[in-house]
Order: structure tokens, then sequence, then C-alpha cells
């Protein structure tokens, strides 16, 4: 997950942004406020940090995965931005990235995405000129083009991302590696909207491209107790969809489509005859640690106020009446409201558990505070000798005992004891014999006022 326009300072730490079971990189803008750059990555992906910098202006960070052959470059891009600050970052960019050209036997994906502002640019992959556009920002444009073509990269994003504009751009130089491009609209969230992509890997199988079309675990019918359907249940489901005009309900949609059809058209019917799982009957918004009835670590709520807005999303895209636009942004800034105000009664919640444990149980609230003012670092994945990407725990383990040992020095042979009974003989005390070591407190404030 990338963000950009992070508009942090080294007065915020990293234990304050933190995501559970993410690792954060981060890149704030330099001597001035806003700008900067933000990365999730899973704690389960074996990352390497290959560059990152801020020149007062632009910002970036480039991000290695070596178990699955792919460069990430984020990048920001402020309006009016001077014309050499961004050349010296594209100039940046690029020579990290040509590094991979012949790296290693198997290609290398490169993947360059962010806030670029060129709101004057509507098709990036066209030759046809620039319109409407100052000198300087025509250049800054050109200079982009130039570094996609130098990387045989193509750009991928087709639709607005800030009112009628494409700023938020995704550069790739492979065009299969970006899949179910989507866009989520933002009310008070953002002015930006939001760019929700799959990447066409399977981490189990590392290097293997496959399509990722639509999750159906992603909808409602997992949540279905399917087990406990009895056969008049299913009669009844199969009444309902032979009542359904399918010829009607999918005619001129291409297949992801039509299976988005599908899928909803069953949703409504089975969700109406069957009862939900254990645990997803639960419309709390919040999920306590120990009471937790769900597997599923996202809200049930949150899950359905995203869903909504994703569809409201598609609606105000895909809409030519002004009229309807305005109604359903309204409609979507209801639902921004709902998951902000769930967001701050959640994170409430869990300071008032914490405050409220102090008397009973001070260690829950240590915790709680640990959790907002330290970042846990996980240990791996590591690298081997050659460079090669290690993820196995037992691996992991001898890589660490290895460096372990590497750090003692080698006995002296002349100082060794080859007889310890004789070495530490007691009948004769005044002879290598260990005696009491005796600290004064004025020794113990020497050493310290030397470590200073």
């Amino acid at each position: 997950m990338a963000l950009t326009e992070s508009h942090l300072s080294d007065q915020v730490i990293d234990a304050e942004i933190q995501i559970s079971n993410y690792n954060v990189f981060r890149i704030d803008r330099k001597d001035r406020s806003h700008g900067g750059v933000i990365v999730y990555t899973k704690d389960s992906l074996c990352i390497k940090e290959i560059a990152k910098n801020s020149n007062s202006y632009c910002e970036f960070i480039i991000l290695e995965f070596p178990d699955i052959n792919l460069v990430l470059t984020v990048i920001y891009r402020p309006p009016n931005c001077p014309e050499q600050a961004f050349r010296d970052s594209l100039e940046s960019i690029k020579n990290y990235l040509c590094n991979y050209e012949n790296k290693g036997e198997k290609p290398w994906d490169l993947l360059l995405m962010g806030d670029f502002n060129f709101p004057f640019i509507e098709d990036w992959n066209s030759d046809g000129p620039f319109i409407n556009t100052e000198a300087s920002e025509k250049k800054q444009a050109v200079y982009t083009k130039q570094l996609s073509g130098d990387l045989f990269m193509e750009q991928l994003v087709q639709f607005p991302t800030r009112k009628s504009n494409i700023l938020d751009l995704i550069f790739s130089n492979n065009v299969d590696l970006i899949t179910n491009i989507e866009t989520i609209v933002n009310s008070g969230i953002s002015d930006h909207n939001t760019i929700e992509f799959t990447l066409g890997y399977d981490l189990e199988a590392p290097n293997s491209m496959v399509s990722k079309g639509m999750n159906i675990r992603e909808s409602k019918l997992a949540e279905m107790d399917v087990d406990k359907a009895s056969e008049e249940d299913w009669q009844r489901i199969n009444v309902g969809l032979s009542k359904v005009n399918w010829n009607d309900e999918l005619l001129g949609l291409n297949t992801e489509e039509s299976l988005e059809k599908i899928v909803s058209e069953v949703e409504k019917i089975v969700t109406v005859m069957l009862d939900p799982k254990k645990g997803f009957e639960d419309d709390s918004v919040f999920e306590v640690e120990g009471e937790t009835k769900s597997n599923n670590k996202i809200p049930r709520k949150a899950r359905i106020l995203m869903r909504r807005k994703r569809k409201i999303s598609k609606n105000i895209i895909q809409s030519t009446s002004n009229k309807r636009i305005v109604s359903l942004t309204e409609d979507l800034n209801i639902v921004d409201n709902e998951i902000r105000t769930m967001h701050n009664e959640f994170s409430e919640s869990k300071e008032r558990e914490a405050l409220e444990s102090i008397k009973k149980d001070p260690s829950k609230f240590y915790k709680y505070a640990n959790k907002k003012s330290k970042v846990r670092t996980s240990i791996g994945p590591l690298s081997d000798k050659d460079g090669n990407p290690i993820s196995d725990p037992k691996e992991i383990a001898e890589i660490l005992s290895d460096q372990y040992k590497s750090v003692f020095s080698t006995p002296q042979e002349e100082s060794k004891i080859e007889n310890e009974k004789e070495f530490f003989n007691t009948e004769n005390p005044e002879e290598n014999h260990l005696t009491d070591i005796f600290i004064t407190d004025d020794e113990v404030k020497d050493a310290i006022s030397d470590m200073k």
C-alpha cells in the first residue's frame, strides 16, 4: 500500500503510523512541510530498501522484492515543482532502475507509481502534443515520458484520479503485471481517488504469473453457512435462481461484469434463504481481544461500508448525468463519514480499555502504550551469502547462529586450560583461585561517567 502527500515529519515516529503485520517505509519532506511518501508491505515478504530521497520538493522510495523479481518505486511530485528538482529525482531513479536490466537470470519487473500532478496530459501512451501547459511543466512531463521510454514502461491508469484529471500514474515494463485496476472515489478523506489493483503474482510459487479475477470469497456468499442448509433450502434457492431472466441481466456485459452480476444475483437469494456462519451474524463494529467471534480481522460493518463505497464510486465514474453524480456524491460523503466515525470510535474504545485496566491489570495499559511508542521489528526474512532471500525459520536460525559465532575471537593456544581440575585446585587457594570481586559505588559512578 503506497501513500503520497503523507505530510509527516521527524516529530511523528513510525509506531504512530504502524499497521499490524506490515512493515513501514517512509521518506518525509526535507526542510519544508507537506509532501512525503509512505509504503506499507506485508511483514512476510523479503524486502530490500534500495534508496529514498527528498530534495525539499520531490520524494521517492525504491524497494526491491527479490522473491518475485519486482522493483517498486513510489514518487510524489507537487504542483509547480521546480524543473531541476524533478529532473534530479528522475535521474536518480533511472540510475537505480537501470541496474536491473541485466541483474540475475530472470528479468525484473519495474513498477513506478505516484502522484505526478500533470493535469494537462490526457493520454500518456500517445505521441500527441501536451495541451494547456506552461513550458516548465511540459518539460517535466517530457522527462517523465522519456524515462518510461528508456525503461520500456507503459502508463496503465486510463481513468481520472482527481476530478476529471489523471494525476496519479502507474508505469510498468510488464503490462500483464497489473490486473483489475479499480478506482475508489473519496470525499473528505482525500481529494484524490484511491487506485486499487492486483499484482498478478502467486507468492506461493515465486515468479509465476497468474491472472486473478473476482474473488468470490470476498462476497457475502462466503459468510453463509451452507453446511447447515436443508434440502428444502436448496430447493427454494433453485426456484429463486430460475426466476432470474439471465439473458436480460447479462446482455451487453463482458466476462468480468457478467461474473460480478451473477454473484450479485446469487447473493440476493442465498442471503435471504440461509443463515450466516457463526461470527458473521454479529453486527458489532469492534472486535474485543479475547472475545472475537470472527476470524476476519476487518469488522463486518467496515467490509460492508467499503463494498458500498466501491459500488458508489463505480457509479460516479460511469455516470454522465450531473444530477445523478451530485446525488451519488452525497451518498459517498455519508459512507466516508461513517467509516471515519467508526475508526474514531474504535480508537477511542481501545484507549478507554487501556485506561480502565490501569488499576486492575497495568500490563494491558503498558502493552497498549508500547504499541504507540515503538515498533517491534520481526526477524527475517534474511538473505544468504549469495543474496538469495531466506524465509524458512530453520534456515534463518542457522544464519543467525553463524553470525553469533562470528563475533567471538579464536582462543589463544597458549592460554587454553588443558586440565581443569588441576587449574582450579582448591587445596592451594593462592594459586589460580577465583575470589569474590568487590565493586564500590564510586567505581560504578566513574564507569558510568566514562560511558557518556
